[in-house]
């Protein structure tokens, strides 16, 4: 990393199934720490065929969603400095990091769906997706989801 100063890097997980928001924000941290404004984390809700290998119950999309969102809501919170308990989808008690950046990293919404392009555009720093058919990318286009490629935030 330090042969291409100028490259940016990034880790794509679903925070809250197999890895704790905690862990991701301390490693996230870490990175920003050692590589300063060249790390984007991108978080999805998750695909079971990845993380099914908890074992655990797998829940719904909506579930996933607000388990996502209160996940990013946690590692922002450590990254601003802040000392986190938080009870919900979620646990965390009084966790706190170390070593963090002295800013917020960008967060990078993983989208399939028009529909949660949508829902990511409405918080996340931009939006990334697969390649699909053409016939679903023109409902990835349309201006329903204009709030989540303003300010040119797709990646």
């Amino acid at each position: 990393m330090q042969a291409a100063p100028s490259l940016e890097f990034r880790i794509v997980n679903a925070p809250g199934q197999r890895y704790h928001p905690a862990i991701i924000a301390q490693a996230a941290g870490t990175l920003m720490e050692m590589f300063p404004h060249r790390f984007l984390l991108t978080v999805g809700s998750g695909q079971v065929m990845n993380e099914h290998i908890t074992g655990t119950y797998w829940p719904c999309k909506s579930e996933r969603n607000a388990r996502l969102k209160e996940c990013v809501e946690i590692m922002r919170a450590l990254w601003a400095g802040e000392t986190v308990t938080h009870h919900g989808l979620v646990s965390v008690e009084e966790a706190k990091l170390y070593t963090r950046p002295d800013y917020q990293p960008k967060i990078i919404g993983a989208a399939v769906t028009a529909r949660t392009a949508e829902w990511l555009g409405s918080w996340a720093d931009g939006l990334i997706t697969i390649l699909v058919h053409q016939r679903h990318s023109k409902k990835l286009s349309k201006p329903s989801i204009a709030v989540a490629v303003k300010e040119n935030r797709c990646c």
